[in-house]
């Protein structure tokens, strides 16, 4: 499962599986492409951070109705790495830009 790392400018970090619900959302939203097309060299870096957002949002690190532009005011970074099917982390972070999916 991957698992996106927010970090906030304030030093705190929340990190959120993402599940199928998180990647409904992502694709549901008019300004991304698809999940898949999350991983090309060519894609939007806002489009890491949508998905970190809809991470956060159902993970209830946010408030319901807490817009992303109100949300990404206060994100330093992002970082993805991989867990297993509960969650939990099982390899090392690594940054928006490489896929988890690579070994």
């Amino acid at each position: 499962m991957l698992l996106v790392t927010v970090q906030h400018r304030d030093g705190r970090e929340g990190t959120f599986p993402v599940w199928p619900s998180v990647e409904y959302a992502f694709e549901s939203d008019k300004e991304t492409g698809t999940f898949d097309q999350l991983w090309a060299d060519n894609a939007p870096k806002h489009w890491h951070y949508k998905l970190a957002y809809y991470a956060a949002l159902k993970g209830k690190a946010i408030a319901l109705g807490e817009t992303f532009d109100k949300w990404i005011d206060d994100v330093a970074g992002i970082k993805y790495g991989k867990g297993d099917d509960a969650g939990n982390p099982t390899q090392e972070e690594q940054p928006p830009n490489s896929s988890p999916y690579s070994p």
